[in-house]
């Protein structure tokens, strides 16, 4: 059998996600008398080639902390810009801490990854499953990991044993294009962003506020 997710078109992925949330309306899950019945930390992943992944992350992370959680986010791959967030964050102490652990944009394609990002993205790693596996963050978001993943420079098998081992309320976010399939099999909530258009298609450079 195809499976959509990994191989399928957009309008096909389309499809299975609406026979998947048609499942999951109220009445239609067995065994529950109602949906506050689960609570639990949740695995979540921001992926597909639109814009959105990590600012989507964000706002996830803008509303854990307005309910008194805690939030770390780690930039695996960031380090060569200055972003607006660095500085936003600030204003929340140590309820929303950011750490870029990177130094930018790494090679890839026909080009192996720099050795150097390769020990920056295993350091990342190696902070990034402390934090988890520690408790001491309601709210750990793992940005452009699955870049990391998809370029050879983390181990996904890893990632996923740690993720299974996590303490029970502690939420993880996953961000980046091409989401390994052995991480969306294990999430409970994936998101697929599809670009429409973008306006660096017209020539319009990443504008101050919007894209950093």
């Amino acid at each position: 059998m195809k499976d959509v997710w990994k191989s399928g078109s957009d309008a096909e992925r389309e499809r299975a996600f609406e026979e998947r949330t048609h499942a999951m309306e109220p009445g239609r899950i067995r065994g529950l008398t109602s949906m506050s019945e689960i609570r639990r930390g949740l695995i979540l992943v921001n992926t597909g080639p639109g814009k959105g992944k990590t600012t989507a992350a964000m706002g996830t992370a803008l509303r854990a902390v307005g309910q008194g959680m805690r939030v770390l986010m780690l930039q695996f791959l960031k380090g060569s810009w200055h972003y607006g967030e660095l500085d936003a964050v600030e204003a929340f102490g140590d309820k929303f801490v950011m750490k870029q652990m990177g130094r930018g944009f790494v090679k890839v394609g026909t080009e192996k990854p720099d050795p150097e990002d390769v020990r920056m993205v295993e350091e990342a790693w190696a902070e990034a499953e402390k934090a988890i596996q520690s408790g001491a963050w309601d709210l750990v978001i793992l940005d452009e990991i699955n870049y990391a993943i998809s370029y050879g420079m983390l181990d996904p098998a890893k990632v996923v044993q740690s993720l299974r081992n996590k303490p029970d309320m502690v939420h993880v976010i996953l961000t980046g294009r091409n989401a390994h399939p052995t991480i969306v099999e294990l999430a409970d909530t994936v998101t697929e962003m599809r670009q429409v258009k973008h306006a660096y298609e017209k020539g319009v450079l990443a504008q101050k506020g919007i894209e950093y």
